[in-house]
């Protein structure tokens, strides 16, 4: 009997940690911190502008020329950018946007430094940059230079010592979706086609000199052969916070909760679980993003849960059987010892 008692008690771990495994991979899911179709004029107001003009109209943001007081000069290599003007919490994130008939550079910028950025030169936008280049048949990852930034620090190599300028096969004139994901030092630049997603660019470099900030758009005006203005326009600009591996680690502990609920539950009956009801207050978004230990002890909203981070109802049940086996097994092993 002792030796089956320990059998089950081994299997019993088992079972719990593959209810785990589930939870602890779906939790790396993010939330979107800004989303703008450009549908509404007077969304142009979360933005500020630099050396460059720009409009919402019929449904997206157009490039109209450089702003009052600049002037476009195609040899030099005009830039500007438009910065989301509010401080972003998440330093973490990922920003994707369609751009349209892009006849030059085009670029997403991310973590700027809101207190540094400017109109000085061409790389005020203080912070990294994920872009198709002047001649709009190539990709590149890069940034402005913390110790200087009117100077550009340059464009980064990409995971394999190699140069994260590479041809993504377009053309002037082009249609491209951008999706510039900065995570710790990790930057990671996807450049598809809109139309069928099909990857024209894929690299990934690392780089640690800005390590937080807003996000933006950036573009060249103008080259001798080409240019942007009123031909580019952007549009389904989102930018999403990445969970990245924090939520995973956190979701060790939360896994704890049945296990410790069972004992708990017994000694005050059902005592505890009522204090703690009207506590948790299940209709509030709160609970299942930042409570999700008392949740899991309570039994409030599985189906919630499920939606908000991606952990499947099963996961619940095998925790609360494998938690009151668990339970079942001490008593039997503490019988044997007797």
């Amino acid at each position: 009997m002792m030796k089956f008692a320990k059998l089950l008690c081994v299997a019993l771990a088992a079972l719990l940690l593959l209810g785990v495994l589930p939870f602890a991979v779906s939790a790396d899911e993010g939330e979107v911190i800004y989303q703008n179709d450009f549908s509404d004029p007077a969304t142009l107001a979360d933005f500020d502008q630099h050396r460059v003009a720009f409009e919402i109209r019929d449904g997206a943001l157009y490039v109209v020329g450089p702003a009052e007081g600049f002037t476009d000069d195609p040899q030099q290599g005009f830039f500007g950018w438009l910065i989301y003007n509010k401080e972003v919490s998440a330093a973490d994130y990922q920003v994707d946007v369609d751009v349209f008939n892009a006849h030059t550079a085009a670029a997403i910028v991310a973590r700027a430094d809101l207190a540094l950025v400017g109109d000085a030169s061409n790389n005020h936008f203080a912070g990294y940059i994920g872009f198709l280049a002047n001649d709009a048949k190539k990709g590149a990852v890069g940034g402005a230079n913390p110790a200087d930034v009117s100077s550009y620090l340059g464009n980064f190599t990409d995971m394999y010592g190699q140069s994260s300028v590479q041809t993504t096969g377009t053309e002037p004139g082009c249609n491209i979706h951008l999706s510039f994901s900065v995570k710790g030092d990790v930057l990671h630049l996807v450049i598809s086609d809109p139309s069928d997603g099909a990857v024209l660019y894929d690299v990934t470099c690392y780089d640690d000199n800005w390590t937080a900030g807003t996000f933006g758009l950036r573009v060249r005006l103008s080259t001798a052969a080409e240019t942007n203005i009123g031909n580019l326009y952007f549009d389904n600009l989102k930018v999403t916070a990445l969970a990245g591996s924090k939520p995973a680690e956190t979701a060790a502990p939360e896994t704890k909760a049945p296990e410790t609920a069972a004992p708990e539950t017994k000694a005050p009956e059902t005592k505890a679980a009522e204090t703690k009801a009207p506590e948790t207050k299940a209709p509030e978004t709160k609970a299942p993003e930042t409570k999700a230990a008392e949740s899991a002890a309570t039994g409030t909203k599985p189906a919630e849960n499920t939606d908000s981070k991606g952990v499947p109802a099963y996961v619940w049940v095998i925790v609360g059987v494998v938690a009151a086996a668990a339970v079942v097994c001490g008593v039997i092993l503490s019988k044997k010892k007797k």
